[in-house]
């Protein structure tokens, strides 16, 4: 049998959840590619409180052609949001933090 992620390719799942968008870097040049943004994430402290809402976006590795870096922009919906953090690298994806 085979395994569920083999039947749920990383491409095709980003193909059918991630909505248009251009990366804008100054190493190459503009890339068109597919993301997952998830507005007004709540970071909370160690006592509960929420310190800060952020806006993440997630995309895979192989749509750029180099890692993300602060100040590279990703332009959604006409609206460029400016890359602040990378929050995660795994095998197959990027997510950052962004801001407008």
């Amino acid at each position: 049998m085979a395994g569920f992620s083999s039947l749920f390719p990383d491409e095709s799942l980003i193909a059918a959840l991630g909505d248009d968008a251009v990366y804008l870097n100054h190493c190459s040049e503009p890339v068109s590619l597919k993301v997952v943004f998830e507005f007004d994430l709540q970071r909370t402290g160690g006592d509960g409180y929420t310190i800060e809402s952020q806006t993440e976006v997630e995309f895979l590795q192989c749509a750029i052609p180099n890692k993300p870096a602060r100040g590279d922009v990703i332009v959604f919906e006409d609206v460029p949001y400016e890359v602040d953090a990378i929050t995660m690298i795994d095998d197959a994806y990027y997510r950052v933090v962004v801001k407008k």
